[in-house]
């Protein structure tokens, strides 16, 4: 009868603590089998996505980044993110190779966040924390990630409104020009 208790009881217990447990972390796109291939001299910026999934609050952290070399800095004058609950958060970290790395070396960005906010309801929160790592590899530029792509700051690039609006134009002259002649 005792045992049978005490099981119910923890049981209980246990269920009613489920609204208590919070999730949160971050994706990431690369991993130790997946890293990120940068050429010698390249730079990009990846948008990792913060994560407040499950429970009932909404949640602050504050990012920490540490790395070999000082390759990787958080883009942005703040390195805390306010998380609402079951929302995503945009981290952008930008990422730069120097360029006397040479392919084959490795370098690892250890990005860490930690729980700032507390809970207002007079109950007592356990501060959170998770740590990601991302793994980048130094490549031939063929094998980049960034290869084949146009330079952020190319010019050539133009925006499709100024290409209908230059057809459309092109269109009432040719439409003037054959009534014209008509007359």
């Amino acid at each position: 009868m005792i045992k049978n208790t005490k099981f119910i009881l923890l049981t209980f217990t246990l269920v009613l603590s489920m609204s208590l447990i919070a999730a949160a972390g971050v994706a990431v796109p690369y991993w130790d089998n997946n890293p990120l291939k940068l050429a010698p001299g390249e730079f990009t910026t990846l948008t990792l996505n913060l994560q407040n999934g499950v429970g009932t609050n909404d949640l602050t952290f504050q990012a920490t980044v540490s790395q070999q070399e000082g390759i990787a800095n958080l883009v942005g004058d703040s390195n805390e993110y306010f998380v609402p609950l079951k929302e995503i958060v945009p981290v952008e970290l930008e990422v730069a190779v120097p360029e006397d790395a040479n392919p084959g070396d490795r370098y690892d960005i250890t990005l860490s966040f930690k729980q700032v906010s507390a809970d207002d309801n007079g109950f007592v929160t356990i501060a959170s924390g998770f740590t990601t790592k991302i793994p980048v590899e130094v490549v031939g530029e063929t094998e980049s990630v960034l290869y084949g792509q146009e330079p952020e700051s190319s010019s050539n690039n133009l925006p499709i409104v100024v290409i209908v609006l230059v057809f459309i134009a092109l269109g009432i002259i040719v439409f003037v020009l054959g009534k014209k002649r008509r007359n």
